[in-house]
C-alpha cells in the first residue's frame, strides 16, 4: 500500500487490509511517501529488493504524470481517489459529482439559491471534481453563473479560520448557505462563525463534504456529504489481489456513491419565513 502525501497521513483502517492480504499468502506493507522530502527513485528501488508483486496507491495528491515511474515496476496497480484510466490502471473513488449534486439539490429544495463554495488551496482530485460539480449543478438548478461562488481558503484549519475571518469582515451579503469542501473547511468556517456569533443554521446554513470526528463542532451537528472510505479502500486491495494472482483485460473504475447525513446546520426556508 503506497499513500503519496504533500503534507499529512489520515489513514487508520490498515488492519483489514492488512489481514486481507495475509490471508493470500502475501506480506503487507504500508508506506507514505512525501514528495519533498524523500526520493521517488529509492522508493521504486526498495519495491524492486522487496519483490513487490503489486501497489496500492492512494493517489488523491498525485499529477497524471506522476504515475508514470511506478509503470516501470511492470506489475498490478490499483489506484484510490484519483482516475488513470488513459494509463489502464483501475481505480477505486468516491463520487465526489454525485456527492454535490446530492449537496446542492439539498440546499436548492430547502429554498437556498445563493450558495457559496468554500474550497482549500490545492487542485487535488477529489477537489477539482466537487469544484467543477458545484458550477455545473448551480447551473441546472437555475442558481446563476457559480465561477464566482468559489473562494478558496487555506490548506489547514488556521489558515481556514484566518482567511474565514477576513471573509467575514469584508460581509456575505445574499450568502445564505455554503458547501464546506474538506473537513479542513469544516473546521476552520465553523470555528470563525462561532466566534462571530453568527447563528447556524438560522443566519447561515451549512453542508459539509467528508466525515468529521464526533466532538469537532461543539454545538453543531452538521449535515454531511458522507462517501465510504474504509470499506472503499479494503475493496481496493481485494480487488487488486485477484489481479495479482489473474490478468485482466479490462480496466475499471468504481465510483462509491455518497449520502446525505442530516444534521442541525441546514434552515429549511420553504417551512419559515426567513428574516
Amino acid at each position: 500500500i503506497l499513500e503519496r502525501s504533500s503534507s499529512k497521513s489520515g489513514v487508520f483502517f490498515m488492519e483489514d487490509m492488512e489481514r486481507a492480504v495475509n490471508r493470500c499468502g502475501y506480506q503487507f506493507l504500508h508506506l507514505t511517501y512525501y514528495e519533498k522530502k524523500q526520493d521517488l527513485e529509492s522508493l521504486l528501488q526498495e519495491c524492486r529488493e522487496r519483490n513487490v508483486r503489486g501497489i496500492y496507491i492512494m493517489a488523491a495528491e498525485m499529477r497524471q504524470s506522476d504515475i508514470y515511474p511506478f509503470l516501470r515496476l511492470k506489475i498490478p496497480i490499483v489506484v484510490g481517489d484519483n482516475l488513470f484510466y488513459d494509463q489502464g490502471l483501475d481505480s477505486y473513488l468516491v463520487d465526489n459529482r454525485e456527492g454535490i449534486r446530492r449537496g446542492v439539490g439539498y440546499l436548492v429544495d430547502k429554498g437556498h439559491s445563493h450558495i457559496v463554495y468554500l474550497a482549500e488551496n490545492i487542485d487535488i482530485f477529489n477537489f477539482v471534481e466537487r469544484r467543477e460539480a458545484f458550477i455545473l449543478e448551480m447551473a441546472r438548478r437555475e442558481c446563476g453563473d457559480a465561477c464566482s461562488r468559489i473562494r478558496h481558503l487555506g490548506n489547514t484549519v488556521d489558515e481556514v479560520y484566518e482567511s474565514m475571518e477576513r471573509y467575514l469582515d469584508e460581509g456575505i451579503f445574499r450568502t445564505t448557505a455554503f458547501i464546506l469542501e474538506s473537513s479542513v473547511i469544516s473546521l476552520g468556517v465553523s470555528k470563525a462563525l462561532l466566534e462571530r456569533q453568527i447563528r447556524i443554521p438560522r443566519d447561515v446554513s451549512l453542508v459539509g463534504f467528508d466525515a468529521l470526528p464526533p466532538v469537532s463542532l461543539l454545538g453543531i451537528q452538521l449535515t454531511l456529504i458522507k462517501g465510504t472510505h474504509t470499506k472503499r479502500h479494503l475493496a481496493a486491495v481485494k480487488h487488486l489481489l485477484r489481479h495479482m494472482e489473474e490478468a485482466e483485460e479490462e480496466t475499471v473504475r468504481i465510483y462509491y456513491k455518497t449520502r446525505i447525513l442530516e444534521g442541525d446546520s441546514v434552515f429549511d426556508k420553504t417551512k419559515y419565513i426567513y428574516t
